[in-house]
């Protein structure tokens, strides 16, 4: 696992924020810019050893996101502040809970059959129901694909279970990636809430700041 500081407008507070699937911390350096916290993004998860983040900072969140957000379920007790998990669930790929196995199978052959081809696909269908695909290629990551196809390989049998209480978990109710059944069906029972976004929402106005962080923007 890698780590990317990146300054925002205040640095008395650090949101700590578990990225997806084959990204690095270039599409998120224009959210960062303009944000009231910096921002450390951890993401390449082929080897899950935790990094240690900044030290000195008067508050702390947590926000793990897709495939991150089932990393940052399997570190839980050892984060520093609030977790929120988005669009994620504790099952990589499973046929009810995660994504289904024949997707799995036909996203890993396109990458290694088709390669740019193909994860520019998967881009895309990251942005469907989404604005802001254009920002995200002028900022896209800067991971080469063999690392990427690892990734994915080791991400099949990625495990974390349902903590019993504590986290806030949001579902991505047009998520074309992570499917928002399997979501729910994972987290039923649990306190979530559920909105109607596709699997990156992070370009919209306010999302990375007072739609899912409230308390840590006024914090």
């Amino acid at each position: 696992m890698r780590g990317r500081l990146l300054k925002g407008r205040d640095s008395e507070r650090l949101l700590i924020f578990f990225a997806g699937l084959g990204l690095d911390e270039n599409p998120f350096r224009p959210l960062a810019a303009q944000s009231p916290f910096d921002v450390f993004v951890l993401y390449d998860y082929r080897d899950l050893s935790l990094p240690p983040w900044p030290a000195g900072y008067r508050g702390y969140f947590v926000l793990g996101w897709s495939l991150g957000g089932l990393v940052a379920l399997k570190f839980r007790h050892a984060l520093p502040g609030p977790l929120l998990v988005l669009g994620t669930t504790g099952l990589f790929c499973h046929p009810e809970l995660g994504i289904p196995p024949k997707v799995y199978d036909l996203t890993l052959e396109g990458f290694r059959k088709y390669g740019e081809r193909s994860l520019l696909k998967f881009y895309e269908n990251m942005f469907a129901g989404e604005e802001g695909l254009e920002v995200f290629l002028e900022n896209r990551p800067r991971r080469d694909l063999a690392g990427v196809v690892e990734e994915l390989e080791r991400a099949r049998d990625l495990r974390a279970s349902r903590p019993e209480e504590g986290v806030e978990v949001v579902v991505t109710g047009k998520d074309r990636i992570i499917p928002p059944r399997a979501q729910r069906r994972f987290w039923r029972g649990y306190p979530t809430r559920e909105l109607p976004w596709g699997h990156f929402p992070f370009y919209r106005e306010g999302v990375w700041g007072r739609t899912l962080l409230p308390g840590f923007v006024k914090g």
